[in-house]
């Protein structure tokens, strides 16, 4: 078409050609472009499966060299004022890269300030040509700035629509790959900070398995005592059952009139067997599994563990949970943390004994859980520091200062919230709102 532009023409004939070369550009678009742009959503899709930046790189490279039929090719990153680097490379060797990696970064000014958009076939390079190949070389800019140029190698002739199909592909492949350059120097730039918050993650959940640990110990006389109780009758029902083999002449209906010592004894066994498996599931440690469970199933395991020891402390636990209290979501041995550290918090600071309440009702799309005591309350400038690691009013000692630094942190993982409420000498009363469960 442009020699028409510099020759006289039949106007017949230059409208034909104008028509020719339509079709052209149109069939271009239909076919050869279904595929650049189809490969282009699956670098898209690749990127946000996994973001491996040096992946992502080597894809774009390839899909290039096959939109340009190019049997060798390389893409150079801008790293810093002067560095760059070849973070793809495709049939070129070492030193092969290096040199057209020097005569691109002293031929890239005429790209500088222009926006991606702007990058058409005719705005791209022609280096490291020869006669039988041509060199094409096609920038990615961001904000004006070089932040990549893309390299592939052409046999010559170079076909017309090869470097209008290139920058196309460019610039429809922009905006990904800044994302990926953004975020692999977001990491390095970033990667003390991130081994620091793995390490914390870490430190909190051997924080949170020290502080469920620390409170079975605080169980464990009361628990203890609670073994006791049932081992004591299993050994007299055992005792009992053995008095009587050792009379003479037993019959089958005297063993069966006899059969409730077996039977009594077999059910303590079965209570303690109980309590030693509630207890094992709260101390070891959770998996991070989010499933509905039942709260007032989940409040008789936590009363199997306390009920012993806050009966010697003069305690009452008063449920007022209904059956038809929806499911919640959330991991039970967490949740069954949270309220065993609520209790106990409540326990110690009712020393002459008293009443708690555990009170469930629905809140919108939430459950709320109310532990309710009427012990010796918290003074008001301690409230705001509740929740704070290391914080206590315990005497030294006595406790870790973590229980409800913990237990908040386990409610908000579960998107849930926790407030408290205190009057001094009067009680407090904890609040939890937790999500229900739903299909």
């Amino acid at each position: 078409i442009f020699d028409y532009l510099t020759k006289p023409v039949d106007l017949k004939q230059l409208m034909d050609t104008v028509q020719r070369a339509a079709q052209q550009v149109e069939k271009l678009r239909q076919n050869q472009m279904l595929q650049p742009v189809s490969q282009v959503w699956q670098i898209a899709q690749l990127l946000d499966k996994n973001l491996a930046t040096e992946k992502l790189l080597r894809e774009v490279l390839a899909t290039a060299m096959s939109i340009t039929a190019a049997k060798q090719g390389a893409l150079y990153i801008h790293l810093s004022a002067d560095h760059w680097e070849p973070a793809a490379t495709e049939g070129l060797s070492q030193s092969e890269a290096a040199t057209i990696m020097d005569q691109l970064t002293k031929d890239i000014v005429s790209w500088i300030g222009i926006r991606q958009q702007e990058i058409t076939g005719k705005a791209l390079k022609l280096l490291g040509c020869s006669e039988e190949q041509q060199g094409l070389a096609a920038p990615f800019l961001r904000d004006g700035h070089i932040v990549a140029v893309l390299w592939v190698r052409i046999s010559a002739p170079i076909q017309i629509h090869t470097p209008g199909l290139l920058a196309v592909f460019c610039n429809q492949i922009a905006p990904v790959l800044n994302m990926a350059l953004g975020i692999s120097r977001l990491l390095q730039d970033h990667e003390e900070a991130i081994k620091a918050h793995a390490a914390l993650e870490k430190l909190h959940e051997e924080l949170k398995q020290s502080t469920k640990l620390a409170c079975v110990g605080e169980l464990a006389a009361g628990i203890v005592h609670e073994i006791n109780t049932p081992l004591t009758c299993i050994s007299g029902f055992i005792q009992l059952f053995l008095r009587f083999l050792d009379k003479p002449n037993i019959t089958l209906i005297d063993l069966q009139k006899n059969r409730e010592y077996l039977t009594k004894a077999l059910d303590e066994a079965q209570r303690c067997q109980q309590i030693i498996r509630d207890l094992l599931m709260f101390s070891r440690k959770e998996s991070k599994i989010f499933q509905p469970f039942r709260l007032d199933e989940l409040m008789h395991r936590v009363s199997s563990l306390l009920q012993k020891q806050f009966d010697q402390s003069n305690i009452q636990i008063v449920y007022n949970i209904s059956d038809t209290t929806p499911l919640i979501l959330g991991s039970i041995s967490q949740i069954q943390q949270v309220l065993m550290n609520l209790l106990v918090n409540s326990k110690n600071a009712m020393p002459n004994g008293g009443t708690i309440e555990i009170r469930a009702e629905v809140a919108g799309n939430r459950v709320k859980i109310s532990v309710i005591d009427n012990g010796m309350g918290i003074a008001p400038e301690n409230i705001g520091h509740l929740f704070e690691p290391f914080f206590t009013t315990n005497p030294a000692g006595k406790g870790t200062g973590l229980g409800l630094s913990i237990t908040k942190k386990i409610v908000q993982e579960h998107g849930g919230e926790i407030f408290v409420t205190s009057e001094l000498h009067q009680g407090t009363i904890f609040t939890i709102f937790l999500p229900i469960a739903t299909n």
